[in-house]
């Protein structure tokens, strides 16, 4: 039974899109890992049913944007990993519900600016894995508010 899968690796297997039942019988779901696919677009309840999931990789996607409904039901994320996309843009609050997040993954994205309410929630987080562009283009202020607030770890092959 689906029921009762806890582990769930689709990587490489060129999907496209995630629709709002894909995952809704994976309910005891603790890894999910979704990277090396084409992913563009995940309809904003997909991950609904998934309130037990603790570790998402949709790294190496086409993702380029990160809607804020997405993470909601998320509610016992420990790590997100969203690199190596074409995220261009956070809203606000976008992980206002991840509290138990420890590592969050935004490297290698189209980001160009980040600011103190990305984070709003983030009650947890250990690390965040930024892109030294996304760094460097901050205010004075927000990169103190950044530095007092978090561990950011700056990709290394951006400083290669």
């Amino acid at each position: 039974s689906f029921y009762l899968i806890e582990f769930f690796y689709l990587r490489n297997n060129l999907l496209r899109q995630i629709k709002v039942n894909d995952f809704s019988m994976f309910i005891h779901l603790i890894e999910l890992d979704l990277s090396m696919n084409n992913l563009s677009q995940i309809d904003s309840s997909a991950f609904k049913d998934l309130k037990s999931l603790k570790y998402l990789n949709l790294s190496f996607n086409k993702l380029n944007l990160l809607e804020k409904n997405l993470t909601i039901p998320l509610i016992n994320l420990i790590t997100l990993d969203l690199s190596y996309n074409k995220i261009k843009y956070l809203e606000d609050e976008s992980f206002s519900t991840l509290n138990y997040l420890l590592s969050l993954y935004l490297n290698e994205n189209l980001i160009k600016h980040i600011n103190n309410n990305n984070f709003t929630g983030l009650r947890s987080i250990k690390d965040i894995y930024i892109s030294k562009e996304i760094f460097l283009s901050q205010n004075e202020e927000n990169i103190n508010y950044f530095k007092n607030s978090f561990k950011f770890k700056v990709s290394r092959r951006v400083l290669e």
